[in-house]
């Protein structure tokens, strides 16, 4: 009895002759999946997009971190050089 489907059950307490689709559940239940699946991929794309941002980004912002230190360096030994002329 649990294998059948409630519709089935109803219609043999009630003795009513009515044809139902299990296609139409089927159906439905394909349109439940496909709009659940896009939504999936929709949403993977949007983070995969987000994700590469954000390292292009960190990068963006360590090799700018990198030539303020390459630059102070520089100027470090300029001055040195610049006290050693004194």
């Amino acid at each position: 009895m649990s294998a059948l489907r409630k519709e089935a059950v109803e219609l043999q307490e009630y003795r009513v002759e009515k044809e139902y689709s299990s296609k139409r559940r089927i159906k439905n239940k394909k349109k439940n999946n496909t709009f659940i699946e896009s939504l999936k991929n929709s949403a993977m794309i949007a983070i995969t997009f987000i994700l590469g941002i954000l390292i292009v980004y960190n990068y963006a912002v360590i090799t700018d971190k990198q030539m303020e230190l390459n630059n102070l360096g520089i100027e470090i030994t300029n001055l040195n050089n610049e006290i050693d002329k004194y």
